[in-house]
């Protein structure tokens, strides 16, 4: 009898424990999900002017986009400085590859109707694009001319795959405290309920 009702309480005790770290755990990591995305988005973003920037100083010598050599290092750079960025590209109006990180991708033509509001608005726009089975954040900047006008379109690219192993890790993280805090509370429970309860 006691040890039936012993188990019961303990069985409570810990169903309620756990119900309480999932929900705790859940909404712990959807928030930073939220956090480290736009995170991620800010440093995109940055990354994307500072491209942007370094093309604009030679556009301003009135050299033509066109007649520009030798950026695809500029792009590789990028690459080689932030390993979690997947690609960085130059394309222009017509969404012809410029200039990219990877040489095979040069004069490759990238279709989005995204990229053209982006040079409406000469704002930066952010959209999850998929390539190769993979999903990417892809960050689009306008490229202002020497006359103002927009002639090229920054392009970043940051693997939806970074948020996705943020929460794995989260997730397990949460799973090992979780279950360490169950099993402490089940013991001292059971301690508790032996000294307090089933001996007297």
């Amino acid at each position: 009898m006691q040890t039936s009702i012993r188990i019961k309480i303990i069985g409570i005790t810990a169903a309620i424990l756990m119900l309480a770290i999932t929900i705790n755990t859940l909404s712990s990591v959807y928030s930073n999900s939220k956090d480290y995305a736009a995170t991620l988005e800010k440093r995109g973003v940055a990354i994307a002017q500072e491209l942007r920037l370094k093309l604009e100083r030679l556009l301003k010598l009135k050299i033509p986009i066109e007649s520009i050599v030798g950026f695809d290092e500029q792009c590789r750079e990028v690459i080689q400085n932030s390993p979690d960025v997947a690609y960085a590209m130059i394309v222009d109006l017509e969404g012809k590859t410029l200039f990219h990180n990877d040489p095979t991708k040069h004069d490759s033509v990238q279709t989005d109707p995204e990229m053209v509001k982006t040079v409406l608005s000469k704002d930066y726009s952010i959209q999850q694009r998929h390539a190769q089975n993979q999903g990417y954040f892809d960050i689009a900047l306008p490229v202002i001319g020497s006359h103002r006008k927009a002639v090229a379109i920054v392009r970043i690219g940051l693997p939806l795959k970074l948020i996705k192993d943020k929460q794995r890790s989260q997730i397990l993280h949460a799973g090992a405290v979780g279950l360490a805090l169950t099993s402490a509370a089940v013991l001292a429970s059971l301690l508790a309920l032996s000294i307090l309860v089933t001996k007297p």
